[in-house]
């Protein structure tokens, strides 16, 4: 928040609130039960958003307050939110990743995405995008992450399409498992290609995947497979795949197809 001294409404939620100030940026205002994430503050009241803002809401910041409308919200009191999970701990467990990778898969499998999320195109975009990963990845053949990244970037419909969703999760898969140095490089080559082919706020989740950072759920995920908890990779597994309307479920498999 500290650049931003305006903002406008992108989009409102009953949860979520997306805003855009003056540079361009996102900031997203999200309930409790949303949890935080990499551009994100936490809000604890528990009203829906859509109860007390609308899309012609005047947003106003100052250092440590948020003027919407008429209400001011004191923020000098928040909890920075680290967005990067421990990947390098997770990269020190990889038996924990083989362990529970039939458990990811099996709960994704068995998950039931809306009839508009699922098309015959798409299906084929992203096994052909899973195939080209795991030949890229044997060949050490840097050469394919552009070329996933150019025909997955804004596939699908929806504020974050299916394609720009797997690759996100594509972009963990690295963190989770390649050193800090090669996962960087690569989601820098995947960022490059993506961002410019697709919206203002899936392109602030492709860079901030890029960056390692992620939302709550998938710090739950992660701890929970350093620690080898089975349970908590049900719990956070199951808050993934509830994200969206298939935007947890697109970034998982592109995360076990890495996997």
């Amino acid at each position: 928040m500290a650049e931003t001294t305006q903002a406008s409404v992108l989009h409102l939620f009953d949860e979520a609130c997306n805003l855009l100030n003056q540079k361009g940026r996102i900031l997203s205002l999200v309930d409790f039960r949303v949890g935080p994430g990499p551009f994100s503050l936490v809000l604890v009241g528990g009203r829906p958003f859509t109860s007390w803002m609308n899309a012609d809401s005047i947003i106003e910041v100052e250092a440590e307050e948020l003027m919407i409308d008429e209400q001011w919200i004191d923020t000098s009191m928040a909890a920075w939110f680290d967005a990067q999970p421990d990947w390098h701990l997770l990269r020190e467990e990889p038996s924990h990743l083989t362990r529970f990778l039939p458990l990811i898969r099996e709960m994704l499998a068995a998950h039931e995405l809306p009839e508009t999320a699922v098309t015959p195109t798409l299906n084929q975009k992203l096994d052909e995008a899973g195939a080209a990963i795991k030949a890229g990845l044997a060949a050490a053949d840097l050469g394919v992450w552009p070329k996933v990244a150019r025909q997955l970037a804004g596939l699908g419909s929806g504020l974050t399409p299916t394609g720009d969703d797997y690759l996100m999760g594509v972009m963990f898969g690295l963190w989770a498992t390649r050193p800090e140095t090669a996962a960087r490089r690569i989601a820098q080559l995947i960022k490059e290609e993506a961002i410019p082919r697709t919206a203002t706020l899936s392109a602030a989740w492709l860079a901030a995947a890029a960056a390692g950072e992620a939302g709550q759920p998938w710090h739950e995920l992660v701890d929970s497979l350093i620690v080898g908890w089975r349970q908590g990779v049900i719990n956070a597994v199951r808050w993934i795949l509830a994200t969206g309307h298939s935007s947890g479920a697109d970034a998982l498999l592109g995360f076990t197809a890495v996997l």
